[in-house]
């Protein structure tokens, strides 16, 4: 089955009115339905699903599209991987082979099968060796953890994970694409040995890669898989498969920084907590979060270095539009030893004293009151969502002592300097205004596809100016009769599928009127282009009265045309 015909089928066995219902709180308003967006904050609902076109769109964030769009970036999946999911939603048997088109898919799809029969591999080994067992019981972790985590461990051998694989069939070549061996003068050898291992899986309970730490002082103490078509470190984090269902129940994620932090707040009952693999906080943790929750908690040691990684997460944190509090453990405990030490209660406290993260900010500056502030107000700037970064600044003048006002008008100054520095780079900010008889026309086309033959008879695609509203025509003529709407969403970037669902939701227009809208517009167009030759020519002759008079002419021939 194709695509999109698979993807037909899909919506007409899931209502997307009905299956956003189960991510977000929706009420009828008028023909459609309205709630509060998922994927921005808002305190006024703003995102509107379609039950007759089945499509979404917020006019607060521009998110839109149609029920694959929605569940690709609330789950953040592929085209393909929503496919599947929409699939088993809907009750559809897919084969391996409606995917063999997609590369990606395939080599993601073969890394998880054979990480797997890797994971039972080292797992199996775990309980064959007595020292990695006596080192995981001394660590506190239990035999319900060991089965929880998958937890295993990579023997004292140059190459056993090698040869058991090629037992299993599996080639030198998956075998390196996987991130499981590598080529050295003396051949192959495993990446893995004598370390205990964590299994790192995605949000669909796939093994994406592997981490493991040394159960003496050799270095490194932690290494991860490298980076394969399956796995990318600065998006994956540790236990986001578990803890996912607990992060939305709490709405906050507890963000530690290690393995065993992670594993032993979950032994202790504290389920939502997550940590990255041995990196900083990054822009692909936080989007994968996003679709959980905006609020996250980060737990750091008390020392500078803890002090500083939780300022610099902080940074990241507001660039994303995350709420934040902060704890700082006691200098030289970490979750894990906290945890062991004083056991759930005193740490349930620490998360019910935790710090704002303006709290943190200002307590652990060394700078003086002023300084502090022109700390933190770039910080609040970089906020997108303007009602968090209001509450934000409202608690900086509680603490500082500084008018709210002042506040206000410092962070304006700062985006101003930005919004101008973005729009020195690019025009594209105004494009919509300039060209609105461009989305105008692509709406009527939206609204009334038997209006395309028309509309393409009397328009040239290279005299649009809207790269994106281009592409859209350049799709929409190439799809021929075998137009439809859910077509052209399918194969939409995400910038098109935003312009696609506002426009489906608000065409802009009356459709009564919709031929008097559509000739006005090519009208416009067709003065756009005379007035831009009328100008180069000009430009060349400035002198030549009878071009101008010609062209006046010409130009009065057009309108009059035109009106006809």
């Amino acid at each position: 089955m194709k695509a999109e015909r698979l993807l037909e089928e899909i919506k007409s066995k899931i209502d997307i009115v009905e299956f956003i219902s189960d991510f977000v709180n929706l009420k009828k308003a008028g023909q459609n339905y309205k709630g509060l967006c998922p994927f921005h904050s808002e305190k006024t609902p703003s995102f509107i699903v379609s039950p007759v076109k089945q499509i979404f769109h917020c006019f607060g964030c521009g998110s839109g599209g149609d029920i694959v769009s929605f569940i690709m970036k609330q789950e953040n999946l592929s085209f393909y991987e929503a496919l599947q999911y929409l699939a088993k939603k809907a009750g559809i048997k897919l084969t391996e082979m409606e995917y063999a088109k997609d590369s990606a898919y395939k080599k993601s799809n073969q890394i998880y099968k054979i990480n797997e029969i890797v994971s039972r591999f080292f797992t199996k080994n775990l309980f064959d060796s007595e020292n990695a067992l006596k080192y995981i019981t001394n660590r506190g972790i239990t035999k319900d953890s060991i089965s929880k985590f998958n937890i295993g461990y990579a023997p004292d051998s140059r190459n056993s994970l090698f040869i058991f694989l090629k037992k299993q069939n599996i080639t030198e070549n998956q075998m390196l694409e996987a991130g499981l061996i590598v080529r050295d003068n003396q051949g192959f050898r495993d990446i893995f040995r004598k370390r205990i291992i964590f299994p790192i899986l995605n949000m669909k309970n796939d093994i994406v890669a592997f981490g493991g730490r040394v159960m003496d002082n050799t270095m490194p103490k932690y290494l991860n898989s490298p980076e394969t078509p399956a796995f990318k470190k600065s998006d994956n984090l540790f236990a986001v498969n578990i803890a996912k269902d607990y992060i939305r129940k709490n709405d906050c994620a507890i963000i530690v920084e290690g393995y065993m932090d992670t594993i032993i707040c979950h032994q202790f009952g504290i389920n939502n907590v997550v940590a990255p693999l041995g990196t900083a906080l990054t822009y692909g943790h936080l989007q994968k979060l996003k679709v959980l929750t905006r609020n996250v908690l980060l737990v750091f040691d008390g020392d500078e270095a803890g002090i500083s990684a939780a300022r610099r997460a902080l940074n990241t944190v507001f660039e994303n539009d995350f709420r934040a509090k902060v704890i700082i453990l006691t200098s030289g405990d970490d979750p894990d030893s906290f945890l062991r030490k004083n056991g759930e209660q005193k740490f349930r406290e620490s998360i019910d004293n935790a710090l704002s993260a303006i709290e943190f900010l200002f307590k652990t500056s060394k700078n003086t009151r002023t300084e502090k502030v022109r700390e933190i107000i770039p910080m609040i700037a970089n906020i997108k969502d303007h009602i968090l970064a209001d509450e934000l600044l409202s608690e900086l003048a509680d603490r500082s002592g500084i008018h709210e006002n002042l506040l206000r008008s410092e962070t304006e100054k700062i985006r101003n300097k930005k919004i101008n520095q973005i729009y020195t780079k690019t025009s594209s900010y105004a494009q919509k205004t300039i060209y609105a008889e461009e989305e105008l026309l692509l709406s009527a086309i939206l609204s009334a596809p038997d209006k395309i033959p028309y509309i393409l008879s009397r328009l040239e695609i290279n005299d649009l100016k809207d790269e994106i509203i281009k592409s859209l025509f350049s799709k929409i003529k190439k799809y021929g009769s075998g137009f439809n709407t859910d077509r052209l969403l399918s194969e939409a970037n995400d910038d098109e599928k935003v312009l696609i669902s506002e426009l489906l939701i608000n065409p802009g227009f009356d459709i009564q009127l919709i031929d008097e809208n559509i000739k006005d517009c090519l009208l416009r167009i067709e003065q756009r282009k005379f007035d831009e030759r009328r100008i180069n020519e000009l430009t060349r002759k400035p002198d030549d009265v009878k071009l101008h008079n010609l062209m006046l002419k010409e130009k009065r021939k057009l309108i009059r045309g035109n009106a006809k």
